[in-house]
């Protein structure tokens, strides 16, 4: 790395890109989630004012047509969707 910086300079400290896991959402799925959070839980019909992982699961299976259920052992949030 230090080899890198002295015949390259600084940029060849910035790390590049990483691929990371492909997105399971199409575009326009996408764009239809980043509206909804945006919105907020309460525009759909939460009555809190964060959104709670069960309510944001609600929500993004709506967007995909799912019907899976959360594996709620874990998590303080599933208690509830409200």
């Amino acid at each position: 790395m230090m080899g890198d910086y002295e015949q390259f300079g600084y940029e060849a400290l910035l790390e590049g890109q990483r691929s990371g896991r492909p997105p399971r959402l199409r575009p326009a799925q996408q764009q239809q989630w980043e509206d909804i959070i945006d919105s907020g839980p309460q525009a759909y019909g939460f009555l809190s004012g964060v959104w709670k992982f069960t309510a944001a699961l609600f929500c993004i299976n709506g967007i995909v047509g799912s019907t899976g259920k959360p594996a709620c052992d874990r998590s303080s949030d599933c208690m509830s969707l409200y």
